[in-house]
């Protein structure tokens, strides 16, 4: 199972296009954790229109709001990225074939 993480502050110009590279992948996570640290723009709104789960916490900071999506993962491989990124649409499928592989522990 693969859980998917991403702390988000003030990401409105990106986390959209972040959110949309994760719903395009070849293999899908089981999960898709978005921490809301305490943003003032329409960060959360932007969230709620995809099919991920939603946290907010409230102490400001990456590590607090990386914890609390580590914390709520259900995963047995947790993986990272920023609300500004888009990854590629092989992206979960190249880390489940490392760890198939044995390449990454």
């Amino acid at each position: 199972m693969i859980s998917v993480v991403i702390p988000a502050y003030n990401e409105e110009k990106y986390i959209g296009k972040c959110l949309q590279s994760l719903m395009e992948q070849e293999v899908m996570p089981d999960e898709i954790i978005v921490v809301n640290n305490n943003s003032t723009d329409g960060t959360e709104e932007i969230v709620k229109k995809f099919p991920v789960i939603l946290l907010t916490e409230k102490k400001k900071g990456i590590i607090p709001a990386r914890r609390k999506a580590f914390d709520a993962a259900k995963g047995t491989i947790i993986v990272r990225t920023d609300a500004d990124t888009i990854v590629p649409p092989d992206w979960i499928k190249k880390i489940t074939k490392h760890f198939e592989d044995r390449k990454l522990v």
